[in-house]
């Protein structure tokens, strides 16, 4: 029995049943609904995620129309405004926004400005000197967006961290308030040749970058078995800490495996392998390391992809990771594969100082540098203990300490990171 907010009991009959889709009855399996059917509504707006092809949105009229279709269901409006808006989006239509990937189109509710038009929304993590980077990153995709107002969405678990007392609370709004309003008044801008240079260097990374995860998550033999003896996740599938399962199916399978518990798991025995393998070896494939300097000088949206990567590293661990690795049971293949992920993570350090410029990880953002050191001290021994409680469970022990013990090192492993998934 699945546990959540929407619990079910398996009942084989439903393999059976027929489903009406677009006049005709189908098997549950074929009953598949588009991917138009994005659209929904949350908070005070709407929004549709559109799919990027060659440096332009695909299907904007289609996607567009489920917008406003979701809009006149929710929100007051007339059709004048609504026009008004698509004009003003289809201004996107010839724009290049990269080769490929994603951007969100919303529409929400404003007093100064009743519907508002944005192409992305970045999330702050951790520290407030990412914040004004977030800021900075939205107003470098569209000059105007900010405008002396920004939305963020806060994840729970960082609320109370950021917002559980007068002080901390007044120094979170405070950083925002001043980034918002450097946003506004002084907001960064590329020329033309800067723009296309640094999109062609960013897409050729990208393709270096994707091949040498897939090659490692993918197509390297025995790779699921390290990932699920190396890390909790099979552990953290069982905890009632989400409102759905960890995998899509029954399957071990990397790909039913839904995307928080894979980076969560990741997380806890501190590899962190998500949120950077990869991007050593797509900077030093580029051998363009001036430019890249460059990059990071004059173009924000990488200036912030890099600062999120380096809060990344400084979080990990490859010495306590190194621990994790001894409850895989096959050693050559647990020394096979860390041996990749150690070298890839030497790599990706020395790459992100050579184009910042800096000594060490966090030089330049002093106040996550602090709250980050100030943690670690404490979060070291706890990956030990979470290690050593694996160890015991898998070998049989049930012991109900063991069990609540290993419950608590997660919740603790997480609460002291500040980065869950």
């Amino acid at each position: 029995m699945a546990h959540g907010t929407h619990d079910f009991e398996d009942d084989p009959r439903n393999e059976r049943i027929l489903i009406w889709v677009n006049g005709e009855l189908v098997p549950r399996d074929r009953a598949v609904v588009s991917v138009f059917d994005s659209g929904f509504v949350l908070g005070d707006g709407v929004w549709e995620g559109l799919r990027v092809r060659g440096g332009h949105p695909a299907f904007l009229e289609r996607h567009l129309d489920r917008l406003f279709e979701g809009a006149k269901a929710y929100i007051d409006h007339s059709d004048a405004t609504l026009r008004s808006v698509r004009d003003l989006a289809g201004t996107y239509r010839g724009a290049r926004i990269g080769d490929e990937g994603e951007v969100r189109a919303t529409l929400k509710v404003s007093k100064a400005n009743p519907w508002l038009w944005d192409l992305i929304t970045e999330s702050v993590e951790d520290g407030t000197d990412l914040v004004g980077l977030s800021i900075d990153v939205s107003a470098d995709t569209r000059p105007g967006t900010v405008q002396g107002r920004i939305r963020i969405t806060e994840q729970g678990e960082v609320i109370a961290a950021k917002y559980g007392t007068r002080d901390s609370a007044a120094a979170n709004l405070q950083t925002m308030t001043a980034a918002t309003l450097l946003a506004t008044l002084d907001p960064p801008a590329l020329s033309s040749s800067e723009r296309v240079s640094f999109e062609a260097a960013l897409a050729e990374m990208s393709q270096h970058a994707f091949r040498a995860y897939r090659e490692l998550v993918y197509e390297t033999a025995g790779f699921v078995d390290f990932f699920r003896q190396m890390t909790p996740i099979a552990e953290i599938a069982e905890l009632k800490i989400g409102s759905r399962p960890a995998s899509r199916t029954s399957s071990n399978r990397i790909e039913d495996l839904r995307a928080i518990p894979w980076v969560f798991s990741w997380a806890q025995a501190r590899v962190m392998l998500p949120g950077w393998y990869g991007v050593g070896e797509a900077m030093h494939a580029l051998g363009d390391r001036q430019r890249l300097r460059e990059m990071v000088e004059a173009w924000p949206f990488f200036r912030a992809t890099l600062a999120n990567l380096e809060m990344v590293l400084a979080k990990s661990d490859m010495g306590i990771a190194e621990h994790y690795t001894t409850l895989v049971t096959d050693r050559g293949l647990a020394e096979r594969v860390f041996s990749r992920i150690r070298a890839a993570w030497q790599r990706t350090y020395d790459e992100l100082l050579e184009a910042t410029g800096q000594a060490r990880l966090l030089e330049g953002s002093p106040t996550l540098d602090r709250s980050i050191r100030l943690r670690l001290p404490y979060i070291e021994p706890l990956n030990l203990l979470q290690v050593e409680l694996l160890r015991r469970l898998r070998s049989g022990e049930r012991d109900a300490r063991v069990v609540e013990g290993l419950q608590l090192s997660v919740s603790a492993i997480a609460t002291a990171l500040r980065n869950s998934g």
